[in-house]
């Protein structure tokens, strides 16, 4: 039972690195049965009943194309925006699942909620001080987060792909602009000053 999905967000090309997410509560790929069959079907060849993965689907002009099945929940908070999104709580679910028992799968709200990761502008930058500006964070962002310290050198992709992250913003809204516009001015109000 598909409870939530993730479009991903690519740059930096031609290397196709993950800058962010959206999940939408109402996302039409939830609720398609020619999708949802194949989600089904790639579990049942699998022989997984019980329990949680992360399966990524590319979607290509030829149909969707099986990139991964794991079992775990997703990386890079997708679940954390699921929640956001849904009202579902993976970690309550999975954990649930696990023990044999009965889940309630319903949202209890439905939004859409987005991450986007922050990179340096170039290679081996080091870091002299790093800070969202409050006077310019949208008051729609969910999390402004730092991840990235004083004294870290770091690159954008491809030589810093997922390690040159250095900041990270969430957000929920009613639709994927407004989500996406919040992320803009949270992406514009990160500081950084190098050494």
């Amino acid at each position: 039972m598909p409870l939530f999905l993730a479009r991903k967000v690519v740059g930096f090309p031609p290397y196709a690195e993950e800058v962010g997410h959206y999940v939408d509560a109402d996302d039409p790929l939830l609720t398609d049965s020619t999708f949802t069959s194949l989600l089904q079907d790639t579990h049942t060849a699998l022989g997984f009943r019980d329990g949680w993965t992360h399966t990524e689907y590319m979607l290509t002009g030829t149909g969707p194309k099986l990139i991964e099945v794991n079992g775990r929940l997703g990386g890079d908070l997708i679940p954390y925006l699921g929640m956001l999104a849904t009202g579902i709580d993976p970690g309550v679910l999975a954990a649930a699942a696990a023990c044999g028992r009965t889940l309630d799968v319903r949202p209890t709200r439905r939004r859409v909620a987005g991450i986007r990761f922050c990179y340096v502008d170039r290679d081996d930058t080091a870091i002299a001080t790093i800070h969202f500006d409050p006077a310019m964070l949208p008051a729609t962002t969910d999390h402004a987060v730092i991840v990235a310290q004083p004294g870290a050198v770091v690159s954008p992709p491809p030589k810093g792909t997922v390690w040159g992250r250095v900041a990270y913003a969430t957000a929920v809204a009613d639709s994927i602009d407004e989500c996406a516009h919040t992320l803009d001015a949270a992406q514009a109000s990160l500081r950084i000053t190098e050494s």
